[in-house]
């Protein structure tokens, strides 16, 4: 009977070792809310994206990989 849940359901984790997205995600939002003002105030046909202000390949965390479980049996606990 398993009475924890504490335990990685997915075999799924950053590639680096950045704990959280957080402060790239807020600075991207930042850049993007500041580019659609421009836009709107010059063109307000053409509103940019989010891909178009920022990169995800330059945040902390560079995506996620999976990796074996039972190799690495310790990266399964949280």
């Amino acid at each position: 009977m398993q009475t924890s849940r504490s335990h990685r359901h997915q075999a799924i984790s950053g590639i680096t070792m950045a704990e959280s997205d957080a402060s790239d995600n807020r600075i991207a939002k930042h850049a993007l809310r500041r580019a659609v003002e421009i836009a709107l105030s010059t063109d307000p046909q053409i509103i940019p994206a989010l891909r178009e202000v920022s990169g995800v390949w330059n945040f902390a965390k560079d995506g996620k990989s999976s990796f074996d479980p039972i190799k690495h049996s310790k990266l399964m606990r949280k």
